[in-house]
């Protein structure tokens, strides 16, 4: 039996290192992920020399605010000692939560969430800095860019496809498509362009769904009436139509943007490298 109880503590010993490695390339794969969006950004938006201090200024203030923040890391930890000892009288079947128990938390919960307003609001306050001296061109910037890891070549190297590109080869196979495989796959293609909207937008109604795969069905009966010249003329309004539909703009919110892009404290380093 010890002899038994020897092997498996090896076994376990071994695979530490093992479970270390994952973390750590785990770690370094988010880490780089994130440090090539934000130079996709950086490199679309032609900041000068002023506009970089000062973002590196507003990150390190955020940065050092974070570092500092041991108030928190205690409340956390006291937290989640009384988590423990909750935890300890349900397992029990406790006919009662022990006052000290219940109060501690409540309150607890109630000082993190302060603590935690008052940390968002500087940084928000550190973004909406950032914003106000950022030109429209670089505002209008941000809040097109849309994060990925290899941009496609007509989109100016930063984020990820928005020219409708996608949406003019598919108008143009509606288009191209012989009659009678449009006639039978008609309704189908409508309704997985729909679907799209599905995995994009939750938060939607069945009625607006169905809305977005009439007017689907609308517009490609609209370019299949269409002659080969009007369409060549008209279809890059067409793709926006189309866009409007399938991909609806979503609300966006440039400071959300500024603060995940640009006043974290990977932005520090990757701003050093050329300040000029």
């Amino acid at each position: 039996m010890a002899h038994k109880t020897l092997i498996l503590l090896l076994v376990f010993l071994m695979s530490l290192p093992i479970l270390d490695v994952k973390a750590a390339a785990s770690e370094e794969i988010k880490e780089l992920q994130a440090e090539i969006m934000i130079y996709n950004l950086v490199n679309g938006l032609y900041l000068d020399k002023n506009q970089k201090e000062f973002i590196v200024s507003c990150a390190k203030e955020i940065k050092k605010k974070d570092d500092l923040d041991t108030e928190q890391q205690k409340d956390l930890k006291y937290q989640a000692e009384l988590l423990r000892d909750l935890k300890g009288e349900v397992r029990e079947n406790k006919a009662q939560v022990s006052p000290y128990i219940a109060k501690g938390i409540h309150e607890n919960k109630l000082r993190i969430k302060r603590l935690r307003k008052d940390y968002m609001d500087a940084v928000k306050s550190k973004a909406q800095a950032v914003k106000a001296m950022l030109n429209e061109n670089q505002l209008y910037t941000i809040e097109h860019f849309k994060p990925c890891l290899v941009p496609p070549k007509w989109s100016a190297r930063i984020g990820q496809d928005d020219s409708g590109a996608a949406k003019v080869k598919f108008l143009e196979r509606i288009h191209q498509m012989p009659e009678d495989i449009y006639r039978a796959r008609r309704s189908d293609i409508a309704y997985r362009q729909s679907e799209r909207l599905r995995l994009k937008f939750l938060h939607f109604k069945e009625a607006e769904f169905k809305q977005a795969e009439d007017d689907i069905l609308s517009l490609m009966d609209k370019i299949r009436a269409m002659s080969p010249a009007d369409f060549m003329i008209e279809k890059g309004n067409l793709a926006k139509q189309a866009k409007e539909i399938i991909s609806p703009p979503r609300k966006i919110d440039i400071d959300k943007k500024i603060i995940k892009f640009l006043l974290g404290a990977q932005t520090i380093s990757i701003l050093a490298e050329n300040p000029t």
